[in-house]
């Protein structure tokens, strides 16, 4: 994106979307409908930021200072009266001020694009990011039965550090965590530190799928849980 908007509209949701990611979504609220259709006649993007409900109320401001700009693909009217529209994540910013001026948040932002520095790292933990994550596709697919295709794993480090923090199964504040980081090679190291974690938890699904497939429990093979 060459324009840089300095305000945006803002969506807070209890998601974290990274950079090339695409997401349907649905929209319900009034304010949300006004923002669609501003977006949409303008035409502007919007940010989305992530937004933890368990933590704050419905009109409290985000926590969360870093989020992803938007664009809208699609949109299509449903019968419940909600819009469904996908979007495309394209660029990282950083929140200056949030704005309750229109029906909806509005913020002033910056670009917050991630930096690249130390350039021998960089490539030494892009080797091994590399490595984990097609162990832990193949793993994926083991534990759960569901196909995880990932055509090629990206030759650009940025581009593997963004679509390692999509695939990574962890919580919402752990990808925010993901998303907060300024440097490539701490993005990266991150990554690292997840992947082994949830490589050891998919080693101990797959091997207690298999034990429990020759074994299984109680007079017919069953777990229950009384």
């Amino acid at each position: 994106m060459t324009d840089f908007p300095s305000r945006i509209p803002l969506f807070p949701l209890p998601l974290v979307l990274f950079p090339g990611q695409f997401k349907s979504l649905r929209v319900f609220e009034p304010r949300h409908h006004r923002l669609l259709h501003d977006c949409l006649n303008e035409p502007l993007p919007f940010g989305i930021i992530f937004s933890d409900p368990a933590q704050t109320g419905p009109s409290a401001l985000p926590t969360h200072r870093v989020g992803v700009l938007v664009q809208i693909q699609r949109v299509e009217p449903l019968d419940d009266g909600s819009i469904g529209m996908e979007v495309a994540a394209v660029e990282r910013f950083r929140v200056h001020d949030f704005f309750n001026a229109k029906p909806y948040l509005t913020a002033e932002i910056s670009p917050f694009p991630l930096h690249h520095s130390e350039a021998s790292r960089i490539a030494q933990l892009q080797k091994e990011v590399e490595v984990k994550l097609d162990h832990y596709l193949q793993m994926l697919t083991e534990a759960s039965g569901i196909q995880f295709n990932v055509y090629a794993i990206p030759e650009d480090a940025e581009d593997l550090a963004y679509l390692t923090a999509m695939v990574l199964q962890i919580n919402n504040q752990q990808k925010q965590n993901l998303l907060d980081q300024a440097t490539l090679p701490d993005l990266l190291q991150q990554e690292l530190q997840f992947l082994g974690s949830e490589l050891n938890l998919m080693s101990w699904i797959n091997q207690t799928i298999a034990y429990d497939r020759r074994r299984g429990f109680g007079i017919d093979r069953w777990l229950h849980l009384n």
